[in-house]
């Protein structure tokens, strides 16, 4: 049984409940810090707190403000049983979350799932994967650029820094201009809020929630986009060309 980590392989302890939860505090708590620390500016686009009246906050999320809208940006370090499509535990780590939020978030949420966290099949596994999250929260004229830089700004915090690997490669590569990023039509995920599993396809309740969403999931190598709800073919098309030429 192995956690896939980017280009490298960690065993993960046979002691089941016990021992996954020491690597996540353990290796789960150094990502995290490794993600604060690769946040770089961003241009074209202002990060202000996240305030909406029909979403909860969270300490791993932003608004973009861009011209007349305004869309949520978050990272989420997600730890998922393989082959079982809801999330065992999800924490935020988005750019504005500081050190003592995120402790404390671990901590709440660990507490949450800890009576339901059971030892994984022995053909199965704890994969580490990061979701980056772009949420139109109000709706006006689409600023694509300022989309895509804001995006590709989390984007690249969801890599690992080079020199933590021997080889120098980064946890999770960027798009490759000439390979079509992959689809999953269906995601459910554990709400760090509520403690709830919801599913991404929006429902007519959830749809209230934003405008428009659209989600990637980056795992090792692979790299999943989510099916965006509400956002135009022109605006993913544009939106993909340029976060494609800016790797």
């Amino acid at each position: 049984m192995y956690f896939f980590l980017g280009h490298s392989m960690v065993p993960a302890s046979s002691t089941g409940q016990d021992g996954c939860f020491e690597w996540f505090l353990g290796e789960g708590a150094r990502e995290l810090e490794m993600l604060q620390k690769s946040v770089s500016p961003v241009q074209n686009a202002v990060f202000v707190q996240r305030i909406s009246p029909t979403s909860e906050s969270s300490a791993g999320s932003v608004t973009v403000e861009m011209g007349g809208s305004k869309a949520a940006c978050s990272i989420t370090l997600q730890l998922v049983e393989e082959g079982n499509p809801s999330i065992v535990i999800t924490v935020d780590c988005g750019p504005l979350a500081s050190n003592k939020a995120l402790g404390r978030q671990v901590q709440e949420i660990l507490s949450k799932v800890s009576l339901r966290f059971e030892d994984p099949a022995v053909e199965k596994g704890w994969v580490l994967q990061y979701l980056v999250s772009l949420s139109l929260v109000i709706s006006g004229s689409s600023n694509i650029p300022a989309l895509a830089t804001a995006f590709k700004e989390c984007f690249k915090t969801a890599t690992r820094p080079a020199d933590l690997y021997a080889d120098q490669s980064l946890r999770v590569p960027i798009l490759d201009p000439s390979t079509a990023p992959l689809l999953a039509s269906r995601f459910m995920y554990v709400s760090s809020s509520s403690g709830t599993i919801q599913v991404r396809n929006p429902t007519a309740a959830q749809s209230k929630i934003s405008v428009g969403y659209m989600d990637v999931v980056m795992q090792g190598e692979s790299i999943y986009f989510l099916d965006a709800y509400n956002i135009s073919t022109d605006m993913m098309k544009g939106f993909l060309q340029l976060l494609k030429q800016s790797a």
